[in-house]
């Protein structure tokens, strides 16, 4: 009985997963998308590792959340627009960091981020940066 116990709520805390990756949900719901994005795909693949079971689905809704990440950057229509983006910082970046350093985020702090989290997004700013 606990073993079903365990699955039950390891499904049922899938299927929540999958739909918080919802590209629609995460522009409707969160002040940030891309920080949200990557912050939700940071805490599936952490969970790919613990709920063996379901790691194949984790590890898909992380690649989801990152390559929403990819399209929303592939709406910027210019480098301005791009360096608002790379600089943008909230006080969830300190909270990822645990710096409080303002000399520490001064430039690219989005860019920063995704190292951090090791989001897909970094090749392809890098691919940006190197093109503009």
């Amino acid at each position: 009985a606990k073993a079903e116990d365990s699955l039950c709520f390891s499904r049922s805390r899938i299927n929540t997963y999958q739909a918080l990756t919802s590209p629609s949900l995460i522009c409707l719901s969160s002040k940030d998308p891309i920080l949200y994005a990557f912050e939700l795909s940071y805490e599936l693949r952490r969970l790919s590792n613990v709920e063996n079971e379901f790691r194949n689905e984790y590890q898909e809704l992380s690649r989801k959340c990152q390559s929403f990440s990819v399209n929303m950057l592939e709406q910027v229509r210019g480098s301005k627009e791009l360096e608002i983006v790379l600089n943008h910082t909230t006080n969830a970046w300190e909270e990822v960091t645990e710096r409080k350093s303002a000399n520490f985020y001064q430039n690219l702090a989005r860019l920063k981020l995704a190292i951090k989290l090791r989001q897909k997004i970094v090749s392809y700013l890098s691919e940006i940066l190197n093109w503009k």
